[in-house]
């Protein structure tokens, strides 16, 4: 099935790109349509302009992986964006690059596309989104355990099996709705790639996403549950997922529909790329216990609570010290 026929989300004339729109992951597809179009046309210098107004995740972090790819391959890029715009506002233009003191001082994560390239920095992130998610707002049980599971693995995925040296994130929250959008991007091998040499030797890309999901499918650099557990942890939340990896994408819906598209423009025959976009919903539970029953079940770590315990393990909650406003 192809989900990508049409343009009606990103112009260009020239050398100058607009984003109409950036609030569905279409809206990257036909941004990488474009600027590879324009590289293809010898432009070696690229204007970015934006009038889109929404500004989604799934649709900001493929294009700034996109764009800082680009720029290791020698293409200079002119912003002509609003300063007080969103775009500018979440560092579309520039990800935020953090020591792990920085990160662990982080009031609030969220809106910022961060660059990471150490698993202390995946573990700092995790936590940072943790303690923000827990000041702003009560979580039904397992949510905050399903939360670090999915934020973690996703983005040591990336280290572990991409051959890409970073990863980009971004988180929302969307506090009337109380449901927390994630995005992890990187511009490596792709799943496919990562896959076909072992011994699951997936024959197309397409089924290689549909085994990426399935319990102990890996290269054997990990457990091969990472993706399996994420899936497993959005079904049961009855959340949205959807991975994009090559020229192939799979959606998982909140009615648990699981739909498969082609024909994905990817950035280039050696870096296919994959983004995995994740929304969690806070105030529907999630049965951890059962859900991981089959892979020994799920040995979270929030460093809040531990740093909460007393000497007689007892959680302390200071209200002072967590209160705002």
């Amino acid at each position: 099935m192809n989900m990508y026929t049409e343009n009606k989300n990103v112009e260009r004339e020239g050398n100058v790109i607009t984003i109409l729109k950036c609030n569905h992951s279409k809206c990257a597809s036909d941004f990488l349509r474009q600027l590879k179009d324009a590289i293809s046309r010898g432009y070696k210098d690229i204007v970015i302009k934006s009038i889109a107004e929404a500004i989604y995740p799934n649709a900001c972090v493929p294009m700034a992986g996109m764009i800082q790819h680009f720029e290791s391959q020698d293409i200079n890029f002119i912003y002509d964006i609003n300063p007080h715009s969103y775009l500018i506002k979440c560092a579309f233009t520039d990800p935020v690059v953090k020591s792990r003191e920085e990160i662990q001082n982080e009031i609030n994560p969220f809106d910022k596309i961060f660059r990471y390239e150490t698993p202390g920095q995946v573990a700092d992130l995790t936590q940072a989104y943790i303690n923000a998610i827990s000041r702003q707002s009560v979580c039904e049980s397992g949510v905050i355990d399903g939360m670090i599971w999915c934020i973690s693995e996703v983005m040591d995925n990336v280290l572990l099996h991409s051959q890409s040296e970073y990863g980009l994130v971004m988180a929302q929250y969307h506090p009337a709705s109380k449901h927390v959008v994630f995005c992890v991007f990187d511009s490596g091998i792709g799943i496919y790639n990562t896959l076909k040499d072992t011994k699951h030797k997936p024959i197309t890309e397409i089924d290689a996403l549909s085994l990426a999901v399935q319990e102990g499918i890996g290269d054997g650099k990990g457990q091969g549950n990472g993706l399996f557990g994420l899936y497993q942890v959005i079904k049961d939340n009855r959340g949205r997922l959807t991975i994009t990896s090559g020229p192939s994408s799979m959606m998982l819906q909140k009615d648990g529909t699981l739909n498969k598209f082609e024909y994905v423009p990817v950035i280039s025959h050696k870096n296919k790329g994959t983004i995995i976009d994740f929304q969690l919903d806070l105030n529907k539970d999630i049965d951890i216990k059962k859900l991981f029953s089959s892979i020994g079940g799920f040995d979270g770590f929030d460093i809040r609570i531990d740093d909460m315990l007393d000497d007689n393990d007892c959680i302390v909650y200071d209200v002072f010290e967590n209160s705002q406003g």
